[in-house]
């Protein structure tokens, strides 16, 4: 067998390999996760994942309200009390908020100010909350760290690890299935909560229409349909889960800190 032959048959079987691996990821690495104690992730999370690089804004009356409003949200569904979550809110203009390893949620700033009313906030922070309880943070960065690619980029010395892990999270583009699952667990949430489903609806087709704003579109994908699921879910008699002071002292949290 000649060289050419060689190369092509290491090919097709580098290609079957690669697709072989990529099966057993996509069926099964979300049973395996799932079955991976909380406290593994929670080890990881403190162990390798540094975001002291991201500003934090507080004060005792935001602190308050964030956790009000968590408090309204989680738990609330079968086997929320495993997880412990943490709510921060970034300083940052950036119209986002993700959700990190070991139960942590990130809101930025920018995203606050964008919110007309506290049901918007409260229906991304439902969203957050069900990617957290789901595990698919982890799902993602195993996935991530199973491919060659990523694990090159580790071992070549270029970035740490726990540079790296921030920069997959703050990269990271869930499934279509991951984001419906977070979709219909969120609102289920907001229903349970009593919380106007409307919000998360009205807040999603407004970022369409600026498209200067592409930051959140782009990691958690609107669409008419996902207004349209969050339209289904009735609440009928919405409650506000914070007083009209408290939601100012928490969209207001970084212009006080400054």
């Amino acid at each position: 067998m000649n060289e050419v032959s060689n190369s092509k048959l290491k090919g097709v079987i580098w290609l079957c390999l690669g697709i072989l691996s990529a099966g057993v990821i996509a069926v099964g690495l979300p049973l395996i996760i799932s079955k991976t104690p909380w406290s593994y992730e929670k080890k990881l999370a403190d162990s390798f994942s540094d975001t002291s690089k991201i500003e934090i804004c507080t004060s005792p009356n935001a602190e308050a309200s964030l956790n009000k409003m968590l408090k309204a949200l989680y738990p609330i569904l079968p086997n929320d009390e495993k997880i412990e979550i943490k709510l921060h809110i970034a300083r940052g203009p950036v119209v986002n908020a993700f959700a990190h390893l070991g139960g942590q949620i990130f809101i930025y700033d920018g995203l606050l100010n964008l919110a007309i009313a506290q049901d918007e906030i409260a229906g991304i922070l439902a969203h957050e909350i069900s990617h957290v309880a789901h595990r698919h943070i982890l799902q993602g960065l195993a996935s991530r760290f199973l491919t060659f690619g990523a694990l090159q980029m580790i071992f070549s010395g270029q970035l740490g690890v726990s540079g790296e892990i921030l920069n997959l999270v703050l990269n990271m583009h869930f499934t279509r299935e991951q984001e419906a699952e977070a979709d219909r667990d969120g609102l289920l949430r907001l229903q349970k909560a009593s919380v106007n489903t409307l919000g998360f609806a009205n807040f999603f087709k407004r970022l369409e229409r600026l498209s200067s704003l592409p930051d959140l579109l782009s990691d958690h994908p609107a669409s008419e349909s996902r207004a349209n699921e969050a339209k289904k879910v009735k609440v009928e008699k919405p409650v506000d889960v914070l007083t009209s002071d408290e939601w100012q002292d928490l969209k207001t949290v970084c212009e006080k800190a400054n």
